[in-house]
């Protein structure tokens, strides 16, 4: 039992990391138009 919950731990991080990794490059795009916008 003990051992299932850390085996769902563990895919929950991974989970994480990964939505981390997709979300990440559009987030930096948003905030280099929105830098973009404020400098013209």
């Amino acid at each position: 039992m003990n051992n299932n919950l850390g085996l769902f731990y563990l895919i929950l991080a991974i989970f994480a990391l990964a939505i981390a990794v997709i979300s990440l490059p559009t987030l930096l795009k948003d905030s280099l138009k929105k830098m973009k916008f404020s400098k013209s």
